[in-house]
C-alpha cells in the first residue's frame, strides 16, 4: 500500500512537472508490481525532470501558484518521507540526510518517530 501511495505522489510530481499544473490530489492505484511500478514512474519523473524548462517558471498546485524551487521543494520532502516511511517499513533504520533534513527533525515535524 505504501509503495503504490508512493507511486501515486511521483505521478502528481510528474504531472506538475511536465504541465506546470495539478490538482495535488492522486489518484491512489493498486499495482500487481509495486516495486515495478515505483521504478517505472520514477524514471518517468527523472525523464520529466530533466527537461523541464525554465528555472523561473511557476508551478499551479491546486489554487496556488509556486516557483519552480518551491514545487522542487515540496517534491523532494515528499519522495523524503515515503522513502523513510518505506525503509522503516522494510526494517532500516536511516537518518534523512542532513542537507535535507537537518537530521531527523524533517522526520518528526511530519508525524513520524525518528
Amino acid at each position: 500500500t505504501l509503495l503504490d501511495h508512493l507511486g501515486d505522489s511521483i505521478d502528481v510530481l510528474t504531472e506538475l512537472v511536465v504541465t506546470h499544473r495539478t490538482a495535488a490530489v492522486a489518484a491512489y492505484r493498486r499495482e500487481d508490481d509495486p516495486v515495478a511500478a515505483v521504478r517505472r514512474r520514477a524514471m518517468g519523473l527523472i525523464g520529466a525532470c530533466t527537461s523541464a524548462g525554465r528555472a523561473d517558471a511557476l508551478y499551479e498546485i491546486g489554487d496556488r501558484n509556486v516557483p519552480a524551487g518551491t514545487a522542487a521543494g515540496i517534491g523532494a520532502i515528499e519522495l523524503t518521507v515515503h522513502g523513510w516511511d518505506i525503509a522503516r517499513a522494510c526494517g532500516i533504520e536511516r537518518p534523512v540526510s542532513d542537507p535535507l533534513a537537518a537530521s531527523d527533525r524533517l522526520i518528526a515535524y511530519l508525524g513520524r518517530r525518528p
